[in-house]
C-alpha cells in the first residue's frame, strides 16, 4: 500500500487511474433546506456541484458573468425569477429524493447548461 502508484483504497498502476479519473467527473447532487441557500452556499461550489434549495420567489438571479479583463463585471445577464419559471412549461425536471426514510417527489428547474 506504500507504493506511490496505488490509490487511496489500494488500486495500483491502470486500475487505479481509470478509478481516479472516474471520481474527477463524478456530479454531486447536494440537498439543502433553504435557510442555507444564501450567496455564501452558493460562492463556495466545487465544480459538477449542483444544489437543490428552496429560495424565495421574487430571489435575483443572474447567469455567469463573461470573461472580463478589467475585473469590474461581477454579474452576468439578469434572469427570470424563480416566480417566473413557475409560470414556463418546459425545464422543469421531478426527482426522487430521499428525506428521513420517506421518498419525495422533488420539481426543480433544468439548467440547460447541464
Amino acid at each position: 500500500m506504500g507504493s506511490a502508484s496505488t490509490d487511496r483504497l489500494g488500486r495500483d498502476g491502470e486500475g487505479g487511474a481509470v478509478y481516479r479519473l472516474g471520481q474527477s467527473r463524478r456530479r454531486i447532487l447536494a440537498v439543502a433546506d433553504g435557510s442555507y441557500s444564501g450567496a455564501g452556499l452558493w460562492k463556495a461550489l466545487p465544480p459538477r456541484t449542483t444544489v437543490l434549495a428552496r429560495c424565495p420567489k421574487n430571489r435575483a438571479l443572474f447567469a455567469l458573468p463573461a470573461h472580463t479583463t478589467d475585473g469590474r463585471r461581477k454579474y452576468g445577464d439578469r434572469l427570470p425569477t424563480p416566480q417566473a419559471l413557475l409560470h414556463e412549461r418546459g425545464g422543469w425536471r421531478t426527482m426522487p429524493v430521499a428525506v428521513r426514510g420517506r421518498t419525495l417527489d422533488l420539481s426543480g428547474w433544468e439548467d440547460a447548461q447541464d
